[in-house]
């Protein structure tokens, strides 16, 4: 119990940190851009604690812990979680373009109908208000001499698509498909509603000439027009750009404005994109951080030494020896075991040539070749332990050091100084050979040693039983022997750095980190790297308790390599993460319009396919790991 909530209360820290983080970087890239920032929420679900920051933007802390979010104008409904209008914002202020369409006429979700209502009180079949009667005549070429035209039906007339990110939901409008929608009847109706207002403002020097350069080019561009209105900017669209209209301009000067623009939904392709991107980049920043302070500490590392070598595995095979010392793989020079499985990594299922030196680096080097097929990487068996490589933590004596009493050892006969020359007939030159023929030998039969004793050669029989290793968690065959180690301070060294090349070394230890990342992602899409390896909130939450207690420089460090780890991942180019939103962007700047509300709607769909998919491994994996302890 008490390493249970040991483990929860460090896995909280590490996921709190992570999470603040990331939504920090979404919200200061929002207000750096001028965006309207309604609430800033640490967690999903009910909201339980909430307090008003002076510029407006609310912060929450939210009942489930596995997230959060950055509520911005120009989202859909531009309303807060648990459905509140933010102060200020009710349905005649949100009336702008490139905010959200009223409730009964936006999807609350993608999955949802443009044309479902929303909430109980919005009817999709209400009476239409003069001013959307006049826009619709406007469409159809009929006169509306007395109606006042709304901000959003005239300037925008785009069907709003929700874009949910992780952490986050962001919008867009997309352009309006229908011909009829000219540049000349939305001026018509303006114009209407500044007779009707007797507004006064001016319209900027050169409008007629805009207008009769857009009126020449046909209805097509009057469309790019309409789109480059949406996003508030000329540059959006590659018709205002080729023609040099100022749409935007004209918008800000259209009658009756009243924006601030501080829409989401109103910002430049760039600010969006920085907006969205912010978050990731911000864990990954962290990263950097947390790595600089790690290699400023100092951190202990283990030098690439070679403790044993299973025999008939890939490392046996490459001639691979007891205290060979790892220089380079591949093109990769190596300091420490860390970085040897990461570098070895990218090699699964090819092969990798090493350069490795005898006797711990005193002896002479020599190139191999390790093969990687074949070599299963799984929570149970690290890739290290696949590849029948054993590191050395020491000097491990072959004479038994200890054996436990009423065990099966003491029953016969064995004892202290003993050394195990064989089991059922395998001769076992190390302890660590001894050891594997025991557990591999199992419960059911008797167990033949040749033991010697001061000088002396005798055998004696025995059967193993199966008791949990409190060090290894698991239930292990044992026979109730242990030896010593004797430590070999020359296998360790602490490693620290100054401040100019702790940044460097961060620098790398982030774009290492980063690229693992990325290539297991592409070995396991490749079926090379098994989906077991997928890690849940379980799973996360023991490793961060394990860090936790092996000093506070290794917990750092989980910390800032899971904070790569959401950091990379969530720029990947999945519909609802953060890099799907992206991909959206990058469309809509090279064809001048957001994809259509169809292909979004499956896309996202896919989206959370693959999400839910991951997150049905990752859980899986956990209860599958604490079934199997």
């Amino acid at each position: 119990m008490a390493s249970l909530v040991w483990n929860l209360i460090f896995f909280a820290i590490a996921l709190g940190i992570l999470i603040t983080i990331h939504e920090a970087g979404h919200y200061f890239m929002a207000r750096w851009c001028g965006v309207k920032v309604y609430r800033f929420s640490i967690g999903f679900g009910p909201v339980i604690y909430k307090r008003q920051l002076k510029n407006g933007t609310e912060f929450a802390l939210s009942a489930l812990p596995l997230g959060g979010y950055v509520r911005m104008k120009g989202e859909v409904g531009d309303v807060l979680q648990d459905g509140a209008v933010p102060e200020g914002e009710r349905e005649a202020d949100r009336r702008r373009p490139g905010a959200a369409l009223p409730p009964h006429s936006a999807p609350a979700s993608p999955s949802a109908s443009a044309s479902a209502p929303a909430s109980p009180a919005a009817s999709a079949s209400a009476p239409a208000s003069p001013a959307a009667a006049a826009v619709k005549n406007a469409v159809n070429g009929e006169a509306a001499p007395n109606a006042a035209v709304p901000n959003q039906e005239a300037r925008l007339k785009a069907r709003p698509e929700a874009w949910s990110s992780d952490f986050a939901e962001f919008r867009t409008g997309a352009a309006p498909q229908d011909d009829n929608f000219s540049v000349k009847q939305v001026l018509l109706a303006a114009e209407q509603e500044q007779q009707a207002t007797h507004q006064t403002k001016q319209a900027p020097p050169g409008l007629g000439q805009e207008q009769a350069a857009w009126e020449s080019r046909g209805k097509s561009q009057a469309a790019s027009w309409t789109r480059g209105a949406a996003s508030g900017t000329a540059s959006d669209t590659a018709a205002g750009a080729a023609t040099g209209a100022r749409p935007a301009a004209f918008m800000d000067n259209a009658p009756a404005a009243a924006d601030t623009g501080d829409s989401f939904a109103e910002k430049t392709l760039g600010q969006r994109a920085l907006i969205i991107a912010a978050g990731p980049l911000a864990n990954l920043v962290l990263a950097f951080v947390l790595y600089t302070l790690i290699n400023i500490l100092g951190i202990v590392e283990l030098r690439p030494v070679i403790g044993d070598v299973v025999p008939g595995t890939a490392a046996a095979h490459s001639g691979l020896q007891q205290y060979d010392q790892l220089v380079k793989v591949g093109d990769s020079e190596i300091q420490s075991w860390q970085e040897a499985i990461t570098a070895l990594v990218p090699y699964l299922g090819q092969t990798v040539d090493l350069e490795v030196a005898a006797n711990m680096e005193k002896g002479p080097h020599r190139h191999l070749f390790l093969n990687l097929q074949g070599v299963e990487l799984t929570p149970e068996q690290d890739l290290l332990t696949g590849l029948g490589i054993e590191p050395c933590y020491g000097e491990v004596q072959r004479a038994l050091a200890m054996v436990v009493p009423d065990s099966p050892a003491d029953a016969a006969g064995i004892a202290k100084g003993d050394i195990i020359l064989a089991v059922n007939g395998e001769e076992t030159p190390t302890w660590r050979a001894a050891q594997r023929a025991i557990s591999a030998h199992g419960t059911e039969s008797p167990l033949t040693l040749v033991i010697a004793r001061q000088g002396e050669t005798y055998t004696t029989i025995l059967t193993p039983q199966l008791k949990y290793d409190e060090q290894m968690k698991k239930e292990r065959v044992m026979i109730g022997i242990g030896t010593e180690v004797k430590a070999m301070p020359e296998l360790y060294r602490e490693v620290k750095y100054g401040p100019i090349d702790a940044l460097i070394k961060a620098g790398s230890d982030t774009g290492r980190m980063s690229m693992l990342i990325l290539v297991s992602a592409k070995k396991m899409l490749a079926g090379v790297l098994s989906p077991k390896n997928i890690s849940g909130p379980i799973s996360l939450a023991k490793s961060a308790g394990t860090s936790a207690s092996i000093g506070f420089t290794v917990f750092l460090w989980f910390v800032a390599t899971l904070s790569v780890n959401l950091g990379v991942l969530n720029l990947l180019p999945i519909p609802m993460l953060d890099g799907g939103q992206l991909v959206f962007l990058l469309y809509e700047r090279i064809t001048g319009h957001a994809p259509n509300e169809r292909v979004q709607k499956m896309l996202i769909a896919l989206g959370i396919a693959i999400i839910l998919t991951l997150t049905f491994f990752a859980i899986f994996n956990d209860l599958m790991s604490l079934w199997s302890s």
